[in-house]
């Protein structure tokens, strides 16, 4: 199940006694970290704009850590419409790549170093190196929506 479709449920389970188990379920397969790898660590981690905002609105629930460690790859997401690109950040400094996946760094990647792609928080934020030099630009939805999300669940202020 996709994470946008456990925000569904919580929000059609929020006054049931079934929310409290969507919670449990969500936190397992899609949130909490379930192993070293970087297909186990799941969203709490990766610090996904989108995600997270969804998590906290959803849940009601508040990690000040994982708030803050999205806030600060919320606001290096880059301001400006970018075109698709290929990037490549093996040898970068801060990079360090996963000694049993190569393909894949040990923390998330921020986002000005990840491969453009029509909405970034849906990407695997550990790739190293992806993405097609492509002659078209993304609409920007990537910042604007889960922007709104986060200012509907009060994470983000006027002043952002």
């Amino acid at each position: 199940m996709s994470f946008d479709n456990f925000y569904i449920l919580l929000r059609m389970t929020r006054d049931t006694p079934l929310f409290d188990e969507v919670v449990r379920i969500m936190e397992k397969h899609v949130w909490l970290p379930a192993g070293p790898f970087p297909n186990q660590r799941h969203a709490r981690l990766e610090g996904s704009a989108w995600f997270t905002f969804l998590y906290a609105n959803g849940t009601g629930k508040r990690d000040p850590e994982t708030i803050h460690r999205t806030l600060v790859f919320f606001s290096d997401y880059p301001m400006y419409i970018e075109k698709e690109r290929h990037v490549d950040n093996h040898g970068r400094e801060g990079v360090i790549p996963d000694p049993l996946h190569p393909e894949w760094a040990l923390d998330p990647l921020p986002p000005k170093w990840r491969h453009s792609s029509n909405f970034i928080w849906q990407r695997c934020p550990y790739t190293i190196e992806g993405g097609d030099d492509l002659p078209r630009e993304n609409s920007g939805n990537a910042y604007i929506t889960p922007y709104w999300l986060g200012r509907y669940a009060g994470i983000i202020g006027e002043q952002w």
